[in-house]
Parts: structure tokens; C-alpha cells; sequence
């Protein structure tokens, strides 16, 4: 029987979301419950695809497989980077994955992508190249093996970029059936419209060498992006299955290439759909999962072919999608127009131009090589640490003094956020107005920024006066939202008012880092509501640095006014210290004002002119703090409301509304008072909310949220350590307490799935310790144990211990 094989895709990225001033992904309300779209889109997929439960009799968890290690993927550095730092347990499930899909086919099944999204044929030399070989480093240093296969975003492909691929080592793309425009057959070249996609194809270069390709299948992959094919595994599957050719004689592959995120993301549920038609084509005997790398490497590619150059995966205008209005996008807005892409493609290109001029010019004095050290400057983007920066300096730039150091790292940074600021994503939608195009105003905004402070002052103009021509379908100018991006700038006068609010409400000591800054306090002067302060501030992208003085006047709870200003005299600070505290002793918030608008202006900020994770702070520590005043004697309230109640009750005599109402808010409020708690009283939760049922009393949804919140903070902490005993007991509190607030345990999906990593990862090993004589292992068993069982997650009764088989004590 001829081979047959399977291959699944999964393209995993996020537009970039980090403000480009601060490092940080900001609090995006558009996202809730969680935090941002990063957080939200890794609960929904990648986490769900890096451990899918198995279930067995009466719905207990068995154990979890991965999706990653039977499909082959690519990850954006970027949110590779971003998962790293913010889920270390799923970035290693990923690293792990590959690993096994080695050890499962022989080959490995991730492939790399550039470190940003840019549509290749659009781009300068310069930039693809930069692009593409960071994007094998990050791979590299992920995955501890150099990469085979490369994933272009949107497929967009040229001679040039393949040829680009080839000098990094890349042995194969992935392409769409109609990137294949002619193929050799018998010594002839013939036009072919759509290329089979159950053969691999040898696409034959300018330069007289040659890269592999696969093709994915066109229809098969478009039902499972946009179609309803992912909510049925099991008709997933025999779809794929149906689709060989029986006429074929020679090993034949069907691969199926999507968006990662429509694995649980665009597709709710998918992830499970997913892991079960692998299930099934694994079973079925007809065809081998498969990585591509394995399939080539065992079947190498036998049709010559030539690729229909600028052409994409996601628009059949070729590359227009991403300069002109071509009609693409119109679907989801019938009647809106993308006239705004070409300004907006000539203002960024204008701005990549500006930017590469500019390191030619300024580099060949910086660095003894400016271009390798551009090339290895993904070493600092990857690891963000000082000593990994210091050695990149001291290993590239001649003169290793502070001025030059932060000159060549502005210079680094301009390039980067140039490269970033040509991300596909921006023009891929209906409207000018929309995330992505703005998230690349703020990265072209943070370049400007960082050109102007190398003397090149002429580029912002140019850039307004091109992108002024772009209008959204809203009406709002395209100079209007480079404006409103720029409004996110976060400089050091700006990150120095941060610390002062931080500092007034206790969230920041004499030292700290914070986002992409570090503060150090050398003086500190309060007064009830009006705090001064002088701190040094350093930018840990940029080393740029200065010591600058604040002044901080709260007039309520979140009407808080801060003013920064670089400090050259110690007079300067003492001569405002005596004005500001003379305004204060006079009683006259006018007069405190207006000190800070004299010594400041133009940088005196408001609590809503700082980012949105500081207005999310400061107004919960204010709510916290009013709620705690006003807090009545709620345990006084539930004793005798519950008396009463009872008796209401015994002799079946009709409630006043009046009564219930008031019990339930006093419940209520005792309950999320003693669950605000670190370490709650768990019999006084369980009590309160069996009082609630034996009374009939409704839970506010806020109690709900806060079990769930409390169980998200201990499975955290599991994560970082899966010995903690105390986590391990609280989680099952806190599960046991939820489930008695009326909770299921289909909310605690995420806890069942991470106690069955655990499981697997530690159970047999911690258990053998335990019978051992280990006394802190035994005790982890036993509640690991508790904890289990209440989640259903299925685990081996774990034995007696001696003393106990015993009898004795």
C-alpha cells in the first residue's frame, strides 16, 4: 500500500500589543475578564492546546496529551518572549512538545517565523533579512536545534526572500495551492493554476539553487479556518481521509494549514476538536501523522516547480492587500473603504527608509561591524537582561563610553521599531481605526521619537504630511491617531511621575524596576496628601538617565496631579519644597496647583494621563479604602438578622423584603471580607455559604468571581511551585468552598487539566520519596491526593503509611 500521511499547521502569532515606550502589554478593558488580548487568547489557546484532558468513566480527568507534539507549528518570537515571561509553564509545554515530535516522527515539528510580521516582497533587503535571521536565532536558542521549515506571514512570497531563507539554512516553506504558477514535466514547462496538494514541489531559484515546498490544502484548510469544519473532529478527520488520490503511486501527504488561534480561539472548543481527529486519523490504520520535516526528509521532492511571485495566502490580489484598496476586508464592513492602506503603506515605508538611512550613517562610527551588530542584536531583544547588554556592547562598539553606548542603542531601537512598525496586521483589516493599525502608529511614533533624538529632526513632518493623506471610515484623520499614538509616550519625566504615584499609595520602595525604567529615591519629603521626592531614573532599553524631581498633590481619591522635572541644582528642589508646603499650610489647592503648573509645565499629569494598569491600581486601592470605612458591624448584623430569619422561617411566616434584603447583603459582605483575606477562615466561608442555602439567599456574582479569582492566584502559585503544600490545601478550600457557591466543575477546566500535568510530571516520583521516610513528600501526597479527588482528576490511591497501617500515632 502506498503511504499516505497527515500534517496539521498551526501558525501561532500576536500582533505586537506591548507600548513600545514601556516593554509592557497594557490593561486593555476590550479583554475582560482578563487582563489583554495576550492573556486571553493563551486561556482560550495556547494553553488549551498544550494540555487537552483525556477523560474516562463518570467524566474523571486520566491524564492530558498535547496537540503541539502531534502537529507542526511556528510561534512569533515575540509572543514566544511574551509567554517565557508571563507563562513559563506553557512556553515549556511548547519547548517540550517539539522535543517529543522528534522522539514521535524523527524530525521536528516546529518551524520558525520572522521576529516580525512583515509582508516580505514590501520590505527592503535589509529588513527581510534582519527579520528572518532573527527569527531563526530566537528558533535556535527556543528550541536548541537550528530550524528547518519557515513559515512566511500570509505566505507572501518572492524569489528574493527564498533566496534569503536559503543563506539562513531553511530547507522548506509552506505555500497555498495557487503560489505554485509552473511545473516541469517531461523536460517542459506547463502553467499550473493550482498545485496538487498531495506532493511535495523543489521551487528552483535565480541563484541555481533550491528550497522544498508544501502545499497545504486549500479547501480543507479554508473550512477549518472560516468554515465549521473544527466542530466535529470526527468529520475532520474523515474529510482529510477522503481526500487522497487512489491513483497516486507514490507516498502522498495532505496538510492542513490554519491560524494557531483557531484552535480554541476563533474557534471555541476547537482544541479538543483538534486532539480528537488526531485521535481518530492515528487510529483509523489509512495514514500516519506526520512532520513535514520527516516527509521530506524521507520523501524529497521530485516535481521542479516555479512559485507565482508576490502572491499570499489571504489575498488573491497578490500583495495589494497591504498597499491599496483591492477590495479584501470590504466583507466585513460592506460599504467602508481601504483607501486609507496606500498612505499608510508610503508614511511607514518612508519611515523604514529614513530609519536605514540614518544607521548607515551613524553606525560605521558606532560599531567596529554595524551590521553584524545589528544582527546580533536579537540577543539583547531575546534575554532584556544587563549583563547580556553589557556584553553586547563591550563586544561591539568601539567607543565604550555612556554617550556613544546610548547613542548605538537608540539607533538599535529605531530599527527595531521600524521593522515593527511594518507588521502585516495593520493593514489587514477594514479600518484605519481599528488596534493594529494604531499599534503600529505608536511603534513609527516611538522610531520618530528616537531618530529626532539622534539629531535626524526632519523625519516627523514627512511622516505627518504622508499619513495625513490616510482617513479612517469614521471620520478621524490619520495625523489625528499618529497624535493620539504619541499620547502613550513614556519617557523618563513621564516614567518618574509613575514612580510618584506608585510611592504615594506604598507600591514602590527607595528601588525598584518597573516596565522598562529603574528608579532609585535619594530624597523623599511628605505631607499628608503632598509628596515630594528626587530620583534617578534609568532606561533599561536605552540607557539614557537623569535625576529628576517630582511633586505629587492628591486631591481625592484618584484626583491626583503629579509634575516631573530634570533637577540640575539642589536649590531648584528646596525652593519648591518651601512653595509647595506653604500652599499646603495656607489651605489653597488652587495655589497647590498652580506651583506645580509653574515648576513643570508642560509635565505635570493627571492620574488618567498614565498608563491604564496605574489607573486600574490607584482606583482600587481607593475603592478598597473607602469600602473598609464604611464597612458596618456585618457579624453583629448576621447574628441577630439570622435569628430572626430563623424564626420567620420555623413558624412559616411570610419574610419582609426588607429582612432578606439586608441579610443578604450582610452575608454577603462577610463572605468577600473574609475571602479578601490572604489566608481566609475556610470553616467560616463554608459556614456562611451553607447559611446562605439553609436561607435562601442569593450570592452576589462578586463572591463567585473572587472564589474564582482566589483559585486562578493559587493555581499561579502552583505553577512557580508545584511542592507548595499550602497551595495545595488552599486550592482545595477554595475548590471545595466554590463548588458549594454553586460553581461546576466545568469552571475549573484549567485547575483539572494543570493537577493532571502534575501528575504526570511529579506524582510517581514525590510518592516513591514519600515511602521513602521523605516527611514533606508524604504530606504533599496526602493533600495532592485531597485535592485530586475533589477535581476528579483520576490518581493512584496512594498506600498507607507505616505508622498509620499500624495503628499507631
Amino acid at each position: 500500500m502506498i503511504e499516505r500521511f497527515v500534517a496539521f499547521f498551526g501558525h501561532f502569532y500576536q500582533p505586537p500589543r506591548f507600548n513600545p515606550w514601556t516593554e509592557h502589554v497594557d490593561l486593555d478593558p476590550t479583554a475582560y475578564p482578563f487582563h489583554d488580548w495576550n492573556e486571553r487568547v493563551d486561556f482560550e489557546c495556547y494553553t488549551a492546546n498544550a494540555w487537552i484532558p483525556v477523560y474516562g468513566a463518570e467524566g474523571w480527568v486520566e491524564g492530558v496529551v498535547s496537540n503541539y507534539s502531534r502537529i507542526n507549528f511556528s510561534f512569533g518570537p515575540i509572543l514566544l518572549t511574551w509567554l517565557r515571561e508571563r507563562r513559563p509553564e506553557v512556553y515549556k509545554a511548547i519547548v517540550e512538545a517539539d522535543a517529543e515530535s522528534i522522539s514521535r516522527y524523527g524530525r521536528g515539528a516546529a518551524i520558525a517565523q520572522p521576529y516580525a510580521h512583515i509582508i516580505m516582497p514590501l520590505a527592503s533587503r535589509l529588513y527581510r533579512e534582519l527579520a528572518i535571521y532573527w527569527g531563526v536565532r530566537f528558533f535556535e536558542d527556543t528550541f536548541g536545534r537550528p530550524p528547518e521549515g519557515f513559515w512566511l506571514p500570509e505566505a507572501a512570497v518572492d524569489y528574493e526572500t527564498l533566496e534569503i531563507l536559503v543563506d539562513n539554512g531553511i530547507k522548506f516553506v509552506i505555500l497555498a495551492p495557487h503560489q505554485i504558477s509552473t511545473v516541469k514535466v517531461g523536460g517542459r514547462w506547463l502553467e499550473y493554476g493550482r498545485a496538487d496538494p498531495r506532493v511535495a514541489y523543489r521551487i528552483l531559484l535565480p541563484s541555481g539553487r533550491s528550497i522544498a515546498a508544501i502545499v497545504y490544502d486549500g479547501e480543507i484548510s479554508r473550512e477549518v479556518s472560516f468554515g465549521d469544519l473544527l466542530e466535529d473532529g470526527g468529520r475532520l478527520a474523515s474529510r482529510i481521509l477522503g481526500s487522497f488520490n487512489d491513483l497516486l503511486q507514490e507516498p502522498q501527504i495532505i496538510t492542513v494549514a490554519s491560524d494557531g488561534e483557531a484552535f480554541g480561539h476563533h474557534k471555541k472548543g476547537g482544541a479538543i476538536e483538534l486532539a480528537k481527529a488526531l485521535d481518530i486519523i492515528e487510529g483509523s490504520g489509512e495514514a500516519r501523522l506526520t512532520s513535514i520535516a520527516r516527509f521530506l526528509e524521507v520523501n524529497p521532492p521530485r516535481v521542479k516547480a516555479k512559485i507565482a511571485v508576490n502572491t499570499s495566502w489571504s489575498c488573491p490580489h497578490g500583495v495589494e492587500r497591504w498597499r491599496s484598496e483591492c477590495g479584501c476586508a470590504s466583507e466585513i464592513r460592506p460599504g467602508w473603504r481601504q483607501t486609507w492602506r496606500t498612505p499608510l503603506r508610503k508614511a511607514i515605508d518612508m519611515l523604514s527608509a529614513e530609519t536605514l538611512k540614518a544607521y548607515e550613517e551613524l553606525g560605521p562610527a558606532l560599531f567596529k561591524d554595524h551590521y553584524e551588530a545589528l544582527r546580533n542584536y536579537y540577543m539583547v531583544l531575546s534575554l532584556r537582561s544587563p549583563g547580556v547588554l553589557a556584553g553586547f556592547l563591550e563586544f561591539h562598539l568601539k567607543d565604550k563610553s555612556l554617550e556613544p553606548s546610548i547613542k548605538a542603542l537608540k539607533i538599535l531601537e529605531a530599527v527595531r521599531h521600524s521593522l515593527l512598525s511594518q507588521s502585516s496586521d495593520a493593514w489587514f483589516f477594514e479600518d484605519l481605526g481599528r488596534p493594529e493599525p494604531f499599534q503600529v502608529l505608536r511603534h513609527a511614533a516611538r522610531t520618530i521619537e528616537l531618530l529626532e533624538e539622534l539629531d535626524y529632526a526632519n523625519v516627523e513632518e514627512a511622516f505627518k504630511s504622508l499619513i495625513g493623506e490616510a482617513s479612517s471610515n469614521t471620520g478621524e484623520r490619520g495625523a489625528t491617531l499618529y497624535r493620539k499614538a504619541k499620547d502613550h509616550r513614556v519617557d523618563l519625566l513621564k516614567a518618574a511621575a509613575i514612580y510618584a504615584v506608585r510611592r504615594s499609595v506604598g507600591l514602590a520602595g527607595r528601588e525598584m524596576m518597573l516596565y522598562s525604567f529603574s528608579f532609585s529615591e535619594t530624597r523623599r519629603d511628605s505631607f499628608n496628601d503632598l509628596h515630594l521626592g528626587i530620583i534617578n531614573v534609568l532606561s533599561l532599553t536605552t540607557m539614557d538617565q537623569a535625576t529628576i524631581h517630582y511633586a505629587l498633590v492628591k486631591l481625592g481619591p484618584t484626583d491626583i496631579y503629579v509634575g516631573t522635572g530634570f533637577l540640575d541644582k539642589p536649590e531648584v528642589y528646596m525652593n519648591l519644597l518651601r512653595k509647595t508646603v506653604g500652599a499646603l499650610e495656607e489651605g489653597s489647592q488652587a495655589k497647590l496647583i498652580n506651583t506645580l503648573e509653574e515648576a513643570f509645565k508642560p509635565n505635570v499629569y493627571t492620574l488618567q494621563e498614565l498608563p491604564a494598569d496605574e489607573q486600574a491600581l490607584v482606583a482600587g486601592i481607593a475603592a478598597s479604602e473607602v469600602l473598609r470605612s464604611i464597612a458596618p458591624p456585618v457579624d453583629s448584623w448576621l447574628q441577630s438578622l439570622t435569628s430572626i430569619a430563623k424564626f420567620y422561617r420555623l413558624r412559616r411566616l411570610p419574610e419582609p423584603g426588607e429582612l432578606k434584603a439586608t441579610l443578604s447583603y450582610a452575608l454577603n459582605t462577610r463572605l468577600l471580607e473574609e475571602l479578601s483575606r490572604p489566608s481566609p477562615d475556610w470553616a467560616r466561608v463554608r459556614g456562611g455559604l451553607k447559611l446562605g442555602e439553609d436561607l435562601g439567599l442569593t450570592l452576589y456574582p462578586d463572591v463567585k468571581t473572587t472564589l474564582a479569582a482566589k483559585v486562578a492566584n493559587a493555581l499561579n502559585n502552583l505553577y512557580r511551585d508545584p511542592q507548595d503544600i499550602h497551595t495545595l490545601i488552599t486550592l482545595h478550600e477554595t475548590v471545595k468552598a466554590s463548588l458549594s457557591a454553586g460553581l461546576s466543575l466545568k469552571d475549573f477546566s484549567n485547575a483539572r487539566v494543570w493537577i493532571a500535568v502534575l501528575k504526570r510530571r511529579y506524582y510517581s516520583d514525590f510518592k516513591r520519596a514519600a515511602e521513602a521516610g521523605d516527611e514533606a513528600m508524604w504530606r504533599w501526597v496526602k493533600a495532592f491526593a485531597k485535592l485530586s479527588e475533589i477535581l476528579k482528576v483520576r490518581v493512584q490511591h496512594h498506600s498507607a503509611k507505616p505508622c498509620e497501617a499500624a495503628g499507631t500515632p
